[in-house]
């Protein structure tokens, strides 16, 4: 009786923890994520100037040397504040990015999204016959109990620093000749719980058009914190099987499924259509459709997503950076 008294009662405290940081992580009641970001920004310098331009991302957005620093390099007129996670979604990033434009009110603000899993990241879709119960498990409990995610990212972060401290280890492996056994396990992972997932986002189809509503509605109360004259730019970044047809074989190697629908190298798919009407009265937000961009680049030779892995590559990254310089300039410099 007494062993089952203490283990109610530790029970009971184990609850009240889970929702009280809960609570706290929703109310976004410190900056949760303050390390990573001054690990993310301890390349740029700190500038005289009372204008800035932050960035809310994804993995995307935190290649440590991507575009971001590229935009701090040659936009010197602004302190660059780049407040990305990699693995978040629209969850995460309404809770910090909220936080952070209360406090900090800049003159830019890009916003980016990734066709390849944002969505997958606002509502998994789960497979209990290929995939183990323990990550279904995860996933449909993490779309509840929000600080699931913040926790899951702390732990990968040790792990990471435990088992592979030197990044250009990662760099070799991603480079190497492509290789569906080598290709990033997380990628295939995700085509596994949603084999159509690339082309259900990019067409709004299959579920995702429900989650375009919802997800986009999260977007638009984040925008409400930026200030009436602040200039937004929504930088959409394609799934590679977008941009090429090599990049769209590849991607059917480690999992993915694409009907006759789907057109390699449209710069005109639902979802960017749907998303210029979604934003057609905010006067502040401009979609950037980079497409056509990252196609260009892979006809005239230059590589711009990694060999086994589906982020930018350094030479895509770089690429980014110049057009958003080319988007910014004109009305900043």
């Amino acid at each position: 009786k007494q062993i089952f008294k203490i283990a109610i009662q530790c029970s009971l405290v184990g609850i009240i923890t889970i929702f009280l940081f809960e609570g706290a992580f929703r109310l976004y009641l410190i900056d949760f994520y303050k390390s990573s970001f001054e690990y993310l920004n301890s390349d740029f310098t700190s500038r005289d100037t009372d204008k800035t331009l932050m960035i809310i991302g994804d993995s995307f957005s935190s290649f440590k040397g991507g575009y971001p620093k590229v935009l701090h390099d040659s936009l010197t007129g602004f302190s660059v504040k780049n407040i990305s996670v990699p693995g978040t979604s629209i969850r995460e990033q309404y809770l910090f990015g909220r936080y952070h434009l209360k406090n900090v009110k800049p003159q830019v603000l890009i916003f980016q999204f990734y066709v390849g899993n944002d969505f997958l990241g606002w509502d998994h879709h789960l497979n209990w016959r290929e995939i183990s119960f323990a990550r279904n498990f995860y996933w449909r409990l993490s779309e509840s109990l929000w600080s699931l995610a913040y926790l899951n990212y702390g732990l990968g972060n040790i792990k990471a620093n435990l088992t592979q401290p030197d990044t250009s280890t990662k760099l070799d492996w991603v480079e190497k000749p492509f290789s569906p056994d080598l290709y990033f396990v997380r990628d295939k992972l995700y085509f596994k719980s949603e084999p159509m997932l690339v082309e259900n986002a990019a067409y709004l189809k299959g579920g995702r058009e429900k989650d375009f509503e919802s997800y986009m509605q999260r977007v638009a109360d984040l925008f409400k914190y930026a200030s009436e004259d602040c200039e937004i730019y929504f930088l959409i970044i394609p799934h590679m099987s977008q941009v090429s047809e090599m990049y769209k074989n590849q991607a059917e190697q480690v999992g993915a499924v694409f009907t006759k629908r789907f057109e390699v190298a449209s710069p005109s798919y639902p979802l960017y259509l749907k998303l210029n009407n979604f934003f057609a009265d905010d006067h502040r937000v401009k979609i950037l459709n980079t497409v056509d961009l990252l196609r260009r680049s892979e006809v005239s030779g230059n590589a711009v997503y990694f060999n086994n892995d589906s982020h930018l590559n350094v030479m895509g990254q770089q690429i980014l950076g110049e057009f958003l310089l080319k988007e910014i300039k004109p009305n900043d410099q």
